[in-house]
C-alpha cells in the first residue's frame, strides 16, 4: 500500500481549468464540476458505468456499490471499460444489481466502516463475514476504487483538453474537493486523504458535506439569498444520507457574514438503519431469523422497495422476494408485501418520531450491529437532534442557556426526499421552540446531487468568487499532559480556528528523543467554551482519539530530553497538523496520527502511587542483576520488598517503569541460561497485555528486535518455556504481521499437515509446548483462515485435549476479542460445523471445566449478526453449561451481550490484567 500525503501536502492554490466538487457518499458518488475556461456554469459530471454486463451508460449517480466477481462467473469481456480492458473488480449500478443476488461478494458502505475505529480499516475485511481472503478489501481500497473509476472517467472525458497554459486536464491537475461527513474524526479524514491519494489523486481539499449543502443553496439563490434570510437567523442543516446523520447550525450575522457555529458528533444512523428496520419486519412476518447472506439480500431488496414506496409516484404497495439457498430456490423463495402506508409510517415513527422538548437524551452506546458496523442505539433522529440543538445552545463560558431554535431549515441527504419526514421535523422542532408554524424549509435542491454541487461552489469561494461561510475546524482538539498521577487535557486547537492559523501553546514540554513518543489525544465537537491553552476539568463531551506519534532525532544516539513547545494548525486540505518545535525554534517535529486505531480501554481504580525512591531501588535492584554473573534466584521477592507491595499489585505505570529497565539491559539477559530465563518471565510480565500505557508501541519494537534471533539458551528448558510465555504476554501490543510471524512459526509445529497425525510439538519439554499452545492461543489478530485450521485439526479429530488446548481453542473461535479487531472473528457460519462437533464431543463424556469455559466462549451473544450462532446451538452450550454447574456469568453470556467481569478476563488472557488497566472487549 502506497503512503499517503504527510500534513504538509496543500491542494491546488494555482488556478486550474477546472474545480471539481465530488460526494463520497455512503450509497451514491456523485460528481459536479464548472468549467472556469467557459461561461460560469456549475454542471453535473454524468458517469460512465456498466449498468449491465457488457453494456456502459452515463449516470448523474455512481452507485457506491464494489462488486468483486468470482472467475469465470461472468462472460469474457462482461466487466469492460473504455479505459480498462480487464478490471478485477466492478462499481456503480451493476456492482449493486449483481450483488443483490451474489450478496457475499459485494462491498457496501465502506465510508461507515471508514469510520469504525473497531475494525483494523487498513486490512482486507469487506465484504464483511465474507469468506473471500485474499480477495477481501480493505474499506479504504474500496473508497479508492470509487474515487478511481471518477478519475479515469473524467481522463477519459476530458483528459485530451489542455487548459490556457497546456496542461492537459486529467483529474489529478484539477482543484477537487471531497466531502465527508462533518462529523468524521482526524483519523476518518486522513484515511479518505490516504484513499484518494491511491487512486491518483493526491491534492484535495476536504469540506464537510452540510456545509457543503448549504454551499449548493448558495449557489443556487446566488442573487437572491439576502432575500430569502434575515441577519439574526439560525439555519439548522439536517443532512441524513445513507450511512450518517449530521447536524449543523449556520448563523446569518449582521451585515449578513454567514458563519458555521455548531457541529452535530458522530452518528452512524441513515438510510441504511431504515433498510434494517424494514428487513425486520419482514423478517418477523416470516417468523424466522435469516442467516447472513440471505439478510443481505433482503436488506438490499428493502433498500430497494424503500426508495419506490417513498417516492412522489409511489405505488399503494410493492413485493419483496428473497431467494433461500439450496437446490430448491423456488420453493424456498419468501416473498412479503409492504404498503406505502406502512413503510412511511415506521420510517416516520421509528426515525423521526414526535418527542418533546423535555426528553432525556438518547442512550449514547452501541446499538443493532445487523451489518456488523456500530450504529446508534437510538434510531431517533429527532432524539438526536434535540440533544444537538440543547448543546448548540450553551454559551460561550459553557452554561445551559435555551435550546438554540433555528428560524429555517436546509435539509439534505437522500434520505430527507419523502416531504412527510421534513414536514415531521419542521413541526417537532417548532413545538420545542414554542412557534405556531412549522419552522420554514430553505428551498432544497436535489438532495442527491447538492452536496456534490456545494463542493463544487466551494472551490470557487477558495478563490475568492461567492459567499464564504465562516468558522473554521469543527472541533475542539487536546492533548493530554501531566503524569501518571496527575493526567489532564489541554487544548489545543479551540473549534471554529480558520484554516492556516497557528495555534501556539504556551506549554512547554521535556521530550525524550531517538526514539518514538506519544501524544494521546482527544477532541469535541460540542464543547463551545474550550480556548486555547485551557485545561480541563472534567472529561464531559470528550471522544478519545487514536494518539499523535513523532520521532525526534536529537543528537547523537541514545536517549535524551529536549525542549519543546507544541502548536497546530488547520491546513488548506481541511485535516489537522500539529508539530512539536525546539526551545530555540530551529527545528519542527510533525505528529502523525496513527492510523491502526488502538484497542479500547478504560482506567479502573487508580493503582497505588509508588515514590521515586522505591522505583528507584527496583530499578537499581535489576540493573545490578543483570550486569553480574551472580545468580538471581530471589529477584522478584526482593524487588517486592524494594516496592513495598506484591508482585500482583504493581500498577501499571510501576510495570512500564520496571520494563524500560529491562529493555535497557536486554544484551545481559545472556549472561547465563537462569538470567536469560529470569529477564523473558520479568519482561512479559511487566509488559502485558502490550499495550494500555503511553509507549507501549515503542517498548514492543524493541521487543521484536529479538524475536528473529530466538531464544539464547533454547536448550534449557525453563528458557524455552518462558521465551514462549513472554510473548504470549504481550500478544495484545503486536501488530498483525508480528503476530503472524510468530503463528508462522507455532503452526509449523503444533498442528498436523496430515489427518491423524497427533498434536505438536515433539522433542519438546512438557512446559515448554503447553507455552507454545498458549501463545498461539493469544494471537487474536491472525488471520480467520489461519484460526479455522487450528480449530479443525483440534475438533474434527479424536485428539485427546488438554486444559491448554482447550484455552486455545477458547481464544481462536472466541466471539468477542480483547486487542483484535472485530475482522479478526470467525464468521459463525463459518465456525458452526466445528460448534456441531464440540458439542457433540462434550455431551459424550463428561467435559472439564477448560472445555466448558471454551463452549461459553465459542457460543456467547455478542450481538452481530455473522459472529452471534444460532439460536439452537446457544440453546444446547446453555444446557450443557448449566447441567455442569458453570458459573452463572458463563450461562448469562449466551443469553444477553454482557461486558465480562475482570475474573473471566483473567482466565481469557491467561493473567490477571495490571492495576490500572481493564479492557473493553470489541
Amino acid at each position: 500500500m502506497t503512503n499517503p500525503p504527510t500534513h504538509a501536502a496543500t491542494a491546488y492554490t494555482q488556478p486550474t481549468r477546472f474545480v471539481v466538487g465530488i460526494d463520497l457518499g455512503t450509497t451514491n458518488t456523485a460528481v459536479s464540476y464548472v468549467d472556469m475556461e467557459e461561461a460560469r456554469e456549475l454542471l453535473q459530471f454524468r458517469i460512465p458505468q456498466l449498468v449491465s454486463a457488457g453494456e456502459l451508460a452515463d449516470a448523474d449517480l455512481l452507485p457506491s456499490f464494489c462488486y468483486l466477481p468470482a472467475g469465470p462467473e461472468l462472460p469474457e469481456g462482461a466487466l469492460e471499460l473504455p479505459w480498462d480492458a480487464d478490471p478485477q473488480t466492478t462499481v456503480g449500478l451493476f456492482a449493486r444489481n449483481q450483488g443483490a443476488a451474489v450478496p457475499e461478494r459485494l462491498i457496501a458502505s465502506a465510508k461507515s466502516w471508514l469510520a469504525h475505529a473497531g475494525v483494523d480499516r487498513t486490512r482486507g475485511i469487506l465484504p464483511w463475514g465474507g469468506h473471500l481472503d485474499e480477495q477481501a478489501l480493505s474499506p479504504i481500497q474500496v473508497s479508492s476504487l470509487y474515487l478511481g473509476h471518477v478519475r479515469a472517467a473524467w481522463d477519459h472525458r476530458f483528459g485530451a483538453l489542455r487548459d490556457a497554459d497546456g496542461t492537459p486536464c486529467t483529474l489529478s491537475e484539477q482543484h477537487v474537493i471531497v466531502t465527508v461527513p462533518a462529523s468524521f474524526d482526524e483519523t476518518a479524514r486522513e484515511l479518505t486523504l490516504r484513499a484518494a491519494h491511491e487512486a491518483g489523486l493526491p491534492k484535495v481539499t476536504l469540506i464537510e458535506e452540510p456545509l457543503a449543502a448549504f454551499y449548493a443553496w448558495l449557489w443556487a439563490n446566488e442573487t437572491q439569498w439576502q432575500d430569502m434570510v434575515v441577519e439574526g437567523d439560525s439555519v439548522l442543516v439536517l443532512d441524513v444520507g445513507g450511512g450518517t446523520t449530521d447536524f449543523s447550525m449556520v448563523e446569518i450575522e449582521p451585515g449578513f457574514t454567514v458563519r458555521r457555529t455548531a457541529v452535530g458528533d458522530h452518528l452512524l444512523l441513515g438510510g441504511d438503519n431504515m433498510d434494517m428496520a424494514l428487513a425486520r419486519r419482514a423478517e418477523a412476518a416470516w417468523q424466522t431469523r435469516l442467516p447472513p447472506r440471505e439478510w443481505s439480500m433482503l436488506c438490499q431488496e428493502c433498500r430497494r422497495i424503500k426508495e419506490l414506496l417513498l417516492s412522489p409516484q409511489a405505488p399503494e404497495s410493492a413485493d419483496i422476494a428473497v431467494a433461500g439457498t439450496g437446490s430448491g430456490i423456488v420453493a424456498t423463495t419468501r416473498v412479503h408485501t409492504f404498503r406505502q402506508d406502512e413503510v412511511l409510517a415506521l420510517v416516520r415513527d421509528g426515525f423521526f418520531p414526535w418527542t418533546d422538548a423535555d426528553a432525556p437524551d438518547p442512550v449514547r452506546s452501541r446499538g443493532i450491529r445487523e451489518m456488523g458496523l456500530p450504529y446508534a442505539a437510538d434510531p431517533a433522529v429527532t432524539h438526536h437532534l434535540l440533544r444537538f440543538l440543547r448543546l448548540a445552545g450553551r454559551s460561550a463560558d459553557g452554561t445551559d442557556t435555551a435550546l438554540a431554535c433555528p428560524s429555517r431549515i436546509l435539509f439534505n441527504g437522500g434520505a430527507m426526499l419523502p416531504e412527510a419526514l421534513r414536514m415531521r421535523v419542521r413541526e417537532t422542532v417548532a413545538n420545542w421552540c414554542g412557534a405556531d408554524q412549522p419552522i420554514p424549509e430553505l428551498p432544497p435542491q436535489d438532495l442527491n446531487l447538492a452536496v456534490s454541487r456545494g463542493a463544487a461552489y466551494y472551490g470557487l469561494v477558495r478563490r475568492g468568487e461567492g459567499v464564504r461561510v465562516r468558522g473554521g475546524i469543527a472541533r475542539s482538539y487536546y492533548l493530554e499532559i501531566g503524569h501518571e498521577d496527575d493526567r489532564r487535557l489541554v487544548c489545543v486547537m479551540p473549534r471554529d480556528t480558520n484554516e492556516g492559523v497557528v495555534q501556539k501553546l504556551d506549554h512547554a514540554f521535556q521530550l525524550r528523543t531517538n526514539q518514538p513518543v506519544r501524544f494521546p489525544i482527544a477532541a469535541s465537537a460540542t464543547r463551545l467554551g474550550d480556548r486555547l491553552g485551557d485545561v480541563l476539568e472534567s472529561r464531559d463531551e470528550i471522544t478519545e482519539l487514536p494518539p499523535l506519534h513523532t520521532v525526534i532525532q536529537h543528537g547523537r544516539k541514545g536517549v535524551a530530553e529536549l525542549g519543546v513547545t507544541l502548536a497546530a494548525m488547520l491546513n488548506e486540505i481541511g485535516t489537522l497538523e500539529l508539530w512539536c518545535t525546539a526551545e530555540d525554534g530551529t527545528t519542527r517535529y510533525p505528529l502523525s496520527f496513527d492510523l491502526r486505531g488502538e484497542a479500547e480501554t478504560e482506567e479502573s481504580p487508580p493503582e497505588t502511587l509508588i515514590d521515586d525512591r522505591r522505583r528507584e531501588h527496583a530499578r537499581q535492584r535489576l540493573q545490578k542483576a543483570f550486569c553480574e554473573d551472580k545468580p538471581i534466584p530471589k529477584l522478584t521477592v526482593n524487588l517486592e520488598q524494594d516496592i513495598g507491595l506484591k508482585r500482583s499489585e504493581w500498577g501499571l505505570q510501576l510495570l512500564r517503569h520496571l520494563a524500560d529497565e529491562l529493555l535497557d539491559n536486554a544484551p545481559n539477559r545472556l549472561r547465563t541460561p537462569q538470567h536469560e530465563a529470569r529477564w523473558l518471565n520479568l519482561t512479559g510480565f511487566s509488559l502485558r497485555p502490550g499495550f494500555g500505557a503511553a509507549g507501549d508501541d515503542w517498548r514492543l519494537r524493541l521487543l521484536w528486535k529479538l524475536w528473529h534471533g530466538g531464544a539464547g539458551g533454547v536448550r534449557n528448558p525453563q528458557v524455552a518455556a518462558e521465551w514462549w510465555t513472554c510473548w504470549r504476554r504481550v500478544a495484545g501490543g503486536l501488530r498483525a504481521g508480528h503476530q503472524q510471524q510468530v503463528a508462522n512459526a507455532l503452526l509449523t509445529e503444533l498442528v498436523a499437515r496430515r489427518q491423524g497425525e497427533r498434536l505438536g510439538p515433539r522433542k519438546r519439554g512438557v512446559q515448554e509446548a503447553m507455552e507454545m499452545w498458549r501463545c498461539l492461543g493469544a494471537l487474536e489478530r491472525i488471520p480467520v483462515k489461519a484460526k479455522l485450521r487450528v480449530l479443525r485439526t483440534m475438533l474434527l479429530e479424536d485428539h485427546r485435549l488438554e486444559d491448554h488446548h482447550w484455552w486455545v481453542v477458547a481464544r481462536m473461535g472466541a466471539r468477542r476479542l480483547f486487542h483484535g479487531s472485530e475482522d479478526a472473528v470467525i464468521p459463525a457460519e463459518r465456525l458452526q460445523p466445528l460448534l456441531e462437533k464440540l458439542l457433540e464431543r462434550l455431551e459424550a463424556r463428561k467435559p472439564s471445566r477448560m472445555a466448558l469455559f471454551a463452549t461459553a466462549n465459542l457460543c456467547r451473544l455478542c450481538g452481530v449478526r455473522g459472529l452471534d450462532v444460532d439460536d439452537a446451538t446457544r440453546a444446547c452450550a446453555a444446557k450443557l453449561l448449566a447441567d455442569s454447574d458453570c458459573p452463572k456469568e458463563w450461562t448469562q453470556q449466551l443469553s444477553e451481550v454482557v461486558q465480562s467481569t475482570i475474573d473471566y478476563q483473567a482466565v481469557v488472557t491467561g493473567d490477571r490484567l495490571p492495576l490500572g488497566l481493564t479492557l473493553r472487549e470489541s
